[in-house]
Protein backbone atom coordinates (compact mmCIF):
# COMPACT_ATOMS: atom_id res chain seq x y z
CA UNK A 1 0.00 0.00 0.00
CA UNK A 2 1.23 3.51 -0.85
CA UNK A 3 0.58 6.00 1.95
CA UNK A 4 1.09 9.78 1.81
CA UNK A 5 1.29 12.13 4.80
CA UNK A 6 0.64 15.84 4.17
CA UNK A 7 1.27 18.88 6.37
CA UNK A 8 2.17 22.50 5.67
CA UNK A 9 5.94 22.47 5.25
CA UNK A 10 6.97 18.80 5.20
CA UNK A 11 9.41 19.52 7.99
CA UNK A 12 7.93 18.18 11.22
CA UNK A 13 4.54 16.43 11.24
CA UNK A 14 4.42 14.65 7.88
CA UNK A 15 8.13 13.81 7.94
CA UNK A 16 7.74 12.34 11.43
CA UNK A 17 4.82 10.22 10.25
CA UNK A 18 6.77 9.02 7.22
CA UNK A 19 9.78 8.10 9.36
CA UNK A 20 7.98 6.24 12.13
CA UNK A 21 5.59 4.30 9.90
CA UNK A 22 8.34 3.38 7.43
CA UNK A 23 10.21 1.79 10.33
CA UNK A 24 7.11 0.06 11.75
CA UNK A 25 5.55 -1.20 8.51
CA UNK A 26 8.24 -2.05 5.94
CA UNK A 27 5.71 -3.87 3.72
CA UNK A 28 4.12 -0.50 2.85
CA UNK A 29 5.59 2.49 1.03
CA UNK A 30 5.36 5.90 2.68
CA UNK A 31 5.97 9.43 1.42
CA UNK A 32 5.39 12.86 2.89
CA UNK A 33 4.90 16.31 1.41
CA UNK A 34 3.85 19.84 2.29
CA UNK A 35 1.32 22.33 0.96
CA UNK A 36 3.14 25.64 1.51
CA UNK A 37 5.05 26.28 -1.70
CA UNK A 38 7.21 29.09 -0.31
CA UNK A 39 8.29 27.23 2.82
CA UNK A 40 8.91 23.98 0.94
CA UNK A 41 11.09 25.87 -1.55
CA UNK A 42 13.01 27.74 1.17
CA UNK A 43 13.59 24.58 3.22
CA UNK A 44 14.16 22.24 0.27
CA UNK A 45 11.32 20.06 1.46
CA UNK A 46 8.84 18.21 -0.76
CA UNK A 47 5.80 20.06 -2.11
CA UNK A 48 2.76 17.85 -2.64
CA UNK A 49 1.87 17.35 -6.29
CA UNK A 50 -0.92 15.72 -8.23
CA UNK A 51 1.48 12.81 -8.88
CA UNK A 52 1.71 12.21 -5.12
CA UNK A 53 -2.07 12.15 -4.84
CA UNK A 54 -2.48 9.73 -7.73
CA UNK A 55 0.35 7.52 -6.35
CA UNK A 56 -1.21 7.21 -2.89
CA UNK A 57 -3.70 4.53 -1.94
CA UNK A 58 -4.32 6.39 1.30
CA UNK A 59 -3.60 9.99 2.29
CA UNK A 60 -3.38 11.40 5.80
CA UNK A 61 -3.69 15.20 5.98
CA UNK A 62 -2.73 16.83 9.26
CA UNK A 63 -5.39 19.59 9.03
CA UNK A 64 -8.46 20.51 6.98
CA UNK A 65 -6.48 23.20 5.12
CA UNK A 66 -4.24 20.45 3.77
CA UNK A 67 -7.31 18.58 2.53
CA UNK A 68 -8.43 21.76 0.78
CA UNK A 69 -5.06 21.99 -0.98
CA UNK A 70 -5.19 18.33 -2.00
CA UNK A 71 -8.69 18.85 -3.40
CA UNK A 72 -7.46 21.86 -5.39
CA UNK A 73 -4.86 19.67 -7.10
CA UNK A 74 -7.14 16.70 -7.68
CA UNK A 75 -10.73 17.81 -8.21
CA UNK A 76 -11.96 14.27 -8.76
CA UNK A 77 -13.64 12.77 -5.73
CA UNK A 78 -10.80 11.31 -3.66
CA UNK A 79 -12.54 11.63 -0.30
CA UNK A 80 -12.51 7.87 0.16
CA UNK A 81 -8.72 7.82 0.40
CA UNK A 82 -8.13 10.96 2.51
CA UNK A 83 -8.26 11.13 6.30
CA UNK A 84 -7.82 14.41 8.19
CA UNK A 85 -5.98 13.72 11.45
CA UNK A 86 -6.47 17.14 13.13
CA UNK A 87 -2.87 17.30 14.37
CA UNK A 88 -1.98 20.93 15.14
CA UNK A 89 1.25 22.52 13.96
CA UNK A 90 2.91 22.66 17.37
CA UNK A 91 5.33 19.73 17.33
CA UNK A 92 8.93 19.36 16.21
CA UNK A 93 10.29 16.46 14.16
CA UNK A 94 10.14 13.12 16.03
CA UNK A 95 8.55 14.70 19.11
CA UNK A 96 7.37 11.95 21.48
CA UNK A 97 3.88 13.45 21.90
CA UNK A 98 3.51 13.80 18.12
CA UNK A 99 4.51 10.15 17.67
CA UNK A 100 1.94 9.07 20.26
CA UNK A 101 -0.80 11.09 18.53
CA UNK A 102 0.09 9.63 15.14
CA UNK A 103 0.15 6.09 16.54
CA UNK A 104 -3.33 6.67 17.98
CA UNK A 105 -4.90 8.29 14.91
CA UNK A 106 -3.33 6.59 11.89
CA UNK A 107 -5.03 3.37 10.80
CA UNK A 108 -4.67 1.66 7.45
Amino acid sequence: MNILFVCSANIDRSRTAEAIFTAKYPAHTFKSAGTNQDVCKDCSSTLVTNDHILWADQIFAMENKHLDYINSLQPENIADKVTVLEVPDQFKYLNDKLIAILDEKVHF
